[in-house]
């Protein structure tokens, strides 16, 4: 799992949440682009992107956010070999 995925399981759980904001506020990320209803990344997605990301979703829905997107990532956490934000890694609270 790269970053890219992480980055598109969280959207598509905001989007489950507050709908199509979410995918507004993924493309307020410098490296995201929505073309459609697909996400597009402009280059290969880092954690600096997912930081981002998590910092327009909290914009709207403070610490709420966190914990939609920990949500979206604990399903995934035995295929991420890559770094997390703190705040999304599954021991932190």
């Amino acid at each position: 799992m790269d970053y890219e995925e992480v980055a598109r399981e969280i959207i598509g759980k905001q989007e489950d949440t507050i709908g199509m904001i979410a995918t507004r506020k993924a493309e307020q990320v410098e490296n995201i682009e929505v073309d459609g209803e697909e996400i597009v990344f402009k280059e290969e997605a880092t954690i600096e992107d997912i930081k981002a990301l998590m910092e327009q979703f909290k914009k709207i829905q403070g610490q709420g956010a966190v914990g939609i997107a920990r949500k979206a990532v604990s399903g995934l956490e035995d295929d991420i070999d890559i770094n997390l934000p703190e705040e999304l890694q599954p021991d932190s609270e």
